[in-house]
């Protein structure tokens, strides 16, 4: 009964003042093209707050890695220099310039997405099979050191090798 009516509505700008049934047609498409976008708008945004999780493990996780990058570098300078003070390990760490103190530290963000994004569904599957919390971090922790190792040991290497002099020995 709308389209009739729709039909039947006078419009100037038609020949004879009326909608043509070819236009009611493509504006009751556009409509419903309006209509399955909306939906399809709040489909996305549903999914977009259901792995939200997933993004700032992808953004923030890197973002947290990258900047502790001097710390870590300072901690494995420290390791082995015991007789330098604070202040002395960090002039090492940024001995070149304040870049140099996030040497190395590519690795280990690239490693930081699944870690991050991997942590909470781990623990969450480990805790619902085994209904051991204890067992359920224990299995989390380690798969997130099986992510990250390799990263933090080539990082921990690079920093080595640039705080040393020319005449020490390098790590390969």
């Amino acid at each position: 009964q709308a389209s009739v009516a729709a039909r039947s509505a006078p419009n100037p700008a038609a020949p004879g003042g009326r909608i043509s049934a070819k236009a009611c047609e493509l504006v009751m498409q556009a409509a419903a093209d309006l209509a399955s976008s909306h939906d399809v708008q709040q489909d996305l945004l549903q999914r977009l707050r259901a792995n939200c999780s997933l993004l700032s493990g992808a953004v923030g996780g890197p973002l947290v890695v990258g900047l502790l990058t001097p710390q870590r570098n300072a901690m494995t300078l420290a390791a082995k220099d015991q007789t330098s003070s604070f202040t002395g390990i960090y002039r090492q760490v940024f001995n070149r310039g304040f870049f140099s103190g996030y040497r190395g530290g590519a690795m280990p963000c690239v490693a930081a997405v699944p870690q991050f994004t991997a942590i909470g569904p781990v623990y969450l599957m480990a805790e619902k099979r085994l209904q051991k919390p204890a067992l359920a971090m224990f299995c989390a922790a380690v798969t997130e050191s099986s992510f990250t190792y390799a990263a933090q040991a080539r990082n921990a290497q690079i920093q080595y090798n640039a705080a040393r002099t020319a005449g020490a020995e390098a790590l390969a």
